[in-house]
């Protein structure tokens, strides 16, 4: 058995304002689950309705409870203790002599130190000397080749006689 209902135009806009706001395409479904929601509204009501009461009683209780007391007690006793220090005692003598060969040994380091820088001074002039020697041994280099140059650019006259015709030509 089929029922048709004939919904309102305003009401039948708004349903599909509705459905296109929040995105529902199958709109006869839609529909479908309104009417049935709807009905059961109709049929139970709107709100379950339950029986059930609340009975409140008094129920007085007498609790025992034993509750632990702690006593303090201060007394003040004296203790007596006994430090043992031991303080070592050094011989100036010693210490004298290993201050004085620290002595030494920081002149000697010093002494070290100048020697050092000395000998670094000597290095770095004798690297710059050779620097100098370097640069003109290429100038030499370069000049050498140049005249290799020229001479290979000049016939080959092994006898010195210039440009003159030989001998079998005449």
């Amino acid at each position: 058995m089929s029922i048709k209902v004939d919904i309102p135009n305003d009401l039948s806009e708004e349903m599909w304002d509705y459905c296109r706001l929040n995105s529902i395409t199958d709109i006869n479904s839609f529909a479908l689950k309104l009417i049935k929601q709807g009905f059961t509204a109709e049929k139970y009501g709107s709100t379950p309705m339950n029986k059930t009461t609340v009975v409140e009683k008094e129920v007085i209780k007498e609790v025992i409870k034993e509750v632990p007391v702690e006593k303090i007690i201060t007394k003040e006793v004296e203790v007596i203790k006994e430090v043992i220090k031991e303080i070592k005692v050094s011989d100036d003598t010693k210490v004298g002599e290993l201050l004085e060969k620290i002595g030494g040994l920081e002149s000697d380091i010093l002494a070290k130190d100048k020697e050092l820088k000395a000998k670094e001074f000597n290095s770095k002039n004798a690297i710059n000397l050779m620097k100098i020697d370097l640069a003109e041994n290429k100038k030499e280099i370069i000049r050498l080749k140049e005249e290799n140059n020229k001479i290979s650019q000049k016939p080959n006259d092994i006898y010195g006689e210039g440009d003159t015709e030989g001998v079998w030509s005449r």
